[in-house]
């Protein structure tokens, strides 16, 4: 059986709200090879604050197995993802059908 995947958290205050693009995908490019994914930016004065999370390796109940973890997509028609892949979070409803008069 595999366990609910657990996370650890880090947050920083290294962005200046001055910086340019390219030193912030400098920054976010550092802390990606980290293995650190960006959840959360906040403007904190003068600076963002920036909230990161990945994967807790280890652990007694840490299974790398990550098909495990995407069982639940089984669940999901080709009619639910997106074109890049991705599940819709709210796909538009289907449309109701119209009687003789168009209503």
């Amino acid at each position: 059986m595999a366990y609910p995947r657990k996370w650890e958290y880090d947050a920083d205050d290294n962005l200046s709200v001055g910086a340019s693009a390219e030193e912030i995908v400098e920054h976010l490019d550092a802390m990606g090879e980290e293995g650190w994914e960006l959840v959360a930016i906040q403007k904190q004065g003068s600076l963002y604050r920036c909230v990161y999370k990945r994967p807790l390796q280890g652990g007694d109940d840490y299974e790398d197995d990550e098909d495990d973890y995407y069982e639940d997509d089984e669940d999901y028609d080709e009619d639910d993802y997106d074109e890049d892949g991705t599940i819709r979070v709210n796909p538009p409803p289907p449309e109701a059908p119209r009687g003789f008069w168009g209503r």
